[in-house]
């Protein structure tokens, strides 16, 4: 088979899903023909690096002709059999422009919550139990094609810089963009840390929040917090630090993430926290609370049960002080990295969707609504084209 990957670029390109994008195309590449072409007025730092990857085409939203152009040339090339988009954006402008193509086009949709308003897909590979059964059960898409294929994680490897791993503190790493999307979930660390030393003063605790800076304004907030300014809580915010961040996690005794970041970390057999909907603290992943965060691909929308979150602070002081239960807690960890998102076990996966694909037959309505998805997505590639400017 030969599948053409599409990827959207907004902004910085350093989103979990280019990851994903990486790893899973690697594994299809092991045994099939791939090519990966990014769009939009981003940067491609990331998946650029990719030994797939051909180019980027640039869409500012306002250069239609002469994407499409170019398009034309690289899908005229390659001649695929499957295009494959890792994002609904490049759904968005790929599937109006090349609906009567002789290839099939998949969309992957990388978690996040149920959509409100979504473009009618007749191929959907989805990330999370909560998509899926919202999609299932959506009379618009009751033809559609649907998989649930959460493996897409490579197990990481770290690199050391110039911080050097504490042996005196316990230590927790939050990787996450500081900025309107994760700011909630970065106070919930702080407060956190300030749980736990209201529970034991003696704890010798620290936390590192490592990302891209997209708020001044939020920097500023959090680095006014008491602990910032006494040093238990330590912001990296340089390129070094935030490029791959992953690599950052060799500091970690516990990770606190959300989506791919728990993933990556469980990898590692590091325990792991995760966001709670109903707590202003973290949840601990152990064998209790791991289905009910799944559900909602360990996002700030998991909601726990009444036990998890009645032992959930107790639970957190046993990892840090009891090494037998940090060391239960991160081979459960790894276990759980096998059975549900170990890259490696995809490719079967996705060559079991790639042969059982249906066409886009759509009628002349979905192809009208194809294309206002479409202008949305366009004036989006604009709006960032300017602020990029």
């Amino acid at each position: 088979m030969k599948i053409l990957f599409f990827i959207s670029l907004l902004t910085h390109g350093r989103g979990g899903h280019l990851y994903s994008l990486f790893h899973i195309a690697n594994q299809i590449a092991s045994k099939h023909e791939v090519e990966i072409v990014s769009i939009g007025p981003g940067d491609n730092t990331t998946i650029s690096n990719h030994p797939n990857y051909l180019c980027h085409v640039d869409l500012d939203g306002k250069n239609l002709i002469q994407f499409k152009r170019k398009m034309d040339h690289i899908i005229e090339d390659f001649s695929p059999n499957i295009v494959h988009c890792f994002d609904v954006t490049s759904f968005n402008i790929i599937k109006p422009l090349y609906i009567s193509k002789n290839f099939n086009i998949v969309l992957t949709k990388c978690g996040g919550s149920n959509p409100k308003f979504f473009p009618y897909v007749k191929n959907l590979i989805l990330f999370s139990v909560e998509n899926k059964r919202w999609f299932e059960s959506n009379n618009r898409y009751k033809k559609s094609n649907i998989a649930l294929i959460p493996n897409r994680v490579s197990k990481i490897t770290t690199e050391f810089s110039d911080i050097k791993r504490s042996e005196e503190f316990f230590t927790f790493v939050k990787i996450a963009r500081i900025g309107i999307t994760y700011k909630q979930s970065i106070l919930h660390c702080i407060n956190l840390i300030d749980e736990l030393y209201r529970k034991d003063k003696s704890l010798k605790i620290r936390l590192f929040i490592i990302g891209v800076v997209e708020s001044e304004e939020i920097l500023l907030e959090i680095s006014n917090s008491k602990y910032v300014l006494d040093g238990t809580v330590v912001i990296l915010t340089d390129d070094k630090y935030t490029r791959n961040a992953s690599k950052m996690l060799y500091l970690a005794d516990a990770a606190i993430a959300t989506g791919r970041g728990v993933m990556e970390s469980a990898s590692l057999g590091i325990p792991t926290l995760t966001g709670n909907s109903l707590s202003s603290i973290p949840m601990l992943i152990t064998m209790d609370t791991f289905e009910d965060g799944f559900k909602t691909n360990f996002s700030g929308r998991n909601v726990f049960s009444e036990k998890g979150n009645k032992d959930n602070l107790l639970n957190i002081q046993r990892v840090i002080v009891d090494p037998a239960y940090r060391t239960e807690i991160s081979e459960y960890m790894k276990s759980i990295f096998e059975e549900n998102f170990n890259v490696e076990n995809s490719l079967a996966k996705y060559e079991d969707f790639y042969i059982s694909l249906v066409g886009e037959n759509n009628g002349k309505r979905k192809f009208f609504q194809d294309s206002l998805f479409g202008l949305k997505s366009l004036r989006n590639f604009h709006k960032n084209s300017i602020m990029k400017k």
